[in-house]
């Protein structure tokens, strides 16, 4: 399968950080595809939670599942973890 579209823009970028809603976490697959046929160095999949390794139930089972797919693939990715609620936390 070919990756998807990519803007001329795309070529020459170092990262990709994804900011996808939870109802298409899936839709990263695609997303590294394309990055790294584009040659970026990194990919910052939609996490923004708390860690979800392990976990079987709710949207956490999707990102488990997709981790797992990305430790697979084996393209360069870093998760980032910033709590539940960070709007609330950080809010003056």
């Amino acid at each position: 399968m070919s990756p998807p579209f990519l803007p001329p823009k795309f070529k020459g970028v170092e990262v990709v950080v994804a900011v996808i809603a939870f109802n298409a976490l899936e839709k990263q697959k695609g997303l590294v595809k394309a990055t790294k046929a584009a040659g970026v160095k990194l990919f910052v999949p939609t996490e923004y939670s708390i860690p979800s390794d392990h976990t079987t139930t709710g949207i956490w089972s999707t990102k488990t599942r997709l981790n797992t797919w990305f430790k697979e693939f084996g393209f360069p990715y870093v998760r980032v973890f910033c709590g539940m609620w960070p709007d609330y936390i950080f809010t003056p």
